[in-house]
């Protein structure tokens, strides 16, 4: 526990709690500074209290003034999938003044009352009733989805108003504790059933069990941790932690090439993005710049690529040649600017990658993660990072992977464009041609081999072999 937080317990710890607010210490700060936040993020395993936490504090707070509470889910079948039980339970253990009934809970002296919904009805939004909640819990939080918060966020519109979120963090990305866990009115806590002294010996010789058993699933249902990878992802959070920290030790200045690629916006929501990547070294390269800007016209999306490209003088520019692509990149070959157009959906070129990946844009996503694991890439800009682990893979027949089209994953997952990993996937699938055409330089080249010494030194023979000292 650090020293914020043992400041903020010592507080609550000074003075005797009513026996409906014992919590584990790890939770005062909720208690002693109810009123410093609008939102309060409580993240960790199971038996960790939080779901606990929250409930009692909430019955307490309903004891002494009147208050609406709403207490959702993204998705609530019955009643019995809320935390309508844990309210339920409480109150009869303490012998609280409360009327429990089928579908809500009263206070029979404050007239506080206790709600429980799901925010999705039949694939809609369901937000009526919140605009005038003064406590909003969203348990199960790693649920939610980000179109879910943008709708309901808002609804609460109660100057004092507060929100909890309670969760057991499913991926690094899930949408509450992206938006929420940073913010300077948000608290947010991070307890697990060691800090919980409440916590039953059952739980505890449930732990030790999954531990013995699985050190990843101990991980994830006993200390909150996001999964490494869900079974669809195509990058784990292990890869992307990693790419920012790349190091390369080779001397930089003996390569220098460099790959334009532009996706270009094809639906009112996407952007255009181009990306300039750098090689590094043999087979190392970096991200050295980004640009981004809204939907535009044919000849200034043109316009904006051609200064890019006179800029950082790419070797090799690649533009996206499916929807409005297509129009730059007849416009750039029409003034005679030489640029590549990309069709990820074609078919790969070469048998081997035919029998692992449906096309190339499958190809070079796999090329990315291969980079990734081998060392190879650095990618340190934030909004790249976060399309990447977005990306979805699925298998199609025989076995053959295929990454999964950006307008099935807004539809499934709710995920918006990924317009930034798009740009750098096609800079990635032009590297190849990149060694093509060095090594055709090479091959034209006189190129030098040590044949023989006599006193004054080595004789030096020209030779043209597939790999020979150059210099």
């Amino acid at each position: 526990m650090n020293k914020d937080i043992e400041e903020k317990g010592s507080r609550v710890n000074s003075i005797e709690l009513p026996k409906i607010l014992q919590v584990p210490e790890k939770l005062y700060p909720m208690i002693a500074d109810i009123n410093d936040y609008r939102y309060f993020l409580l993240s960790g395993g199971r038996g960790s209290g939080k779901t606990h936490g929250i409930a009692r504090l909430i019955l307490h707070m309903c004891e002494h003034s009147h208050i609406r509470v709403f207490c959702g889910r993204e998705v609530q079948n019955t009643i019995d999938e809320s935390v309508y039980t844990v309210f339920r339970d409480l109150i009869g253990e303490h012998n609280l003044n409360f009327e429990v009934f089928a579908n809500k809970i009263t206070h029979k002296k404050t007239k506080s009352s206790i709600r429980f919904k799901g925010f999705r009805e039949q694939g809609m939004f369901n937000v009526k009733g919140l605009e005038g909640v003064s406590v909003l819990w969203i348990d199960e939080a790693q649920a939610i989805t980000k179109s879910t918060l943008d709708v309901i966020i808002p609804t609460i519109r109660k100057e004092k108003a507060k929100v909890f979120f309670s969760m057991n963090r499913y991926l690094k990305n899930d949408a509450v504790y992206e938006q929420f866990s940073t913010r300077k009115d948000c608290l947010n806590i991070k307890i697990n059933y060691m800090d919980n002294p409440f916590c039953s010996e059952a739980l505890r010789v449930e732990a030790a069990v999954c531990k013995a058993k699985d050190d990843g699933d101990y991980e994830h249902i006993w200390l909150g941790e996001p999964l490494v990878a869900a079974d669809d992802y195509l990058f784990t959070g292990a890869e992307l932690e990693a790419t920012p920290k790349v190091e390369f030790l080779q001397d930089k200045s003996a390569y220098g090439e460099r790959i334009l690629a532009a996706d270009i916006a094809r639906y009112g929501e996407d952007i255009n993005v181009a990306i300039v990547l750098e090689q590094c070294g043999p087979e190392h390269w970096k991200e050295l710049y980004i640009e981004k800007w809204a939907k535009k016209d044919l000849m200034e999306t043109t316009g904006r690529i051609i200064d890019i490209k006179s800029r950082y003088k790419p070797s090799i520019t690649v533009i996206d040649g499916d929807g409005l692509g297509a129009g730059v990149v007849d416009r750039l070959k029409e003034i005679k600017i030489d640029v590549i157009e990309f069709r990820g959906g074609f078919p790969c070129e070469n048998d081997l990658d035919k029998a692992q990946f449906m096309n190339e844009k499958t190809r070079a996503y796999y090329k990315i993660k291969e980079m990734f694991q081998l060392g190879r890439l650095r990618i340190e800009h934030p909004l790249i990072i976060k399309d990447l682990e977005n990306i979805r893979f699925e298998y199609h027949s025989k076995g053959i992977k295929r990454i999964m089209a950006k307008e099935k994953m807004k539809q499934k997952y709710n995920i918006k464009s990924p317009d930034y990993s798009d740009a750098l996937m096609m800079a990635i699938s032009e590297i190849h041609n990149i060694y093509k055409a060095i090594d055709n330089q090479r091959s034209k080249q006189p190129q030098y081999a040590i044949t023989d010494y006599d006193i004054d030194g080595p004789i030096i023979k020209t030779r043209n072999p597939a790999y020979a000292i150059t210099d």
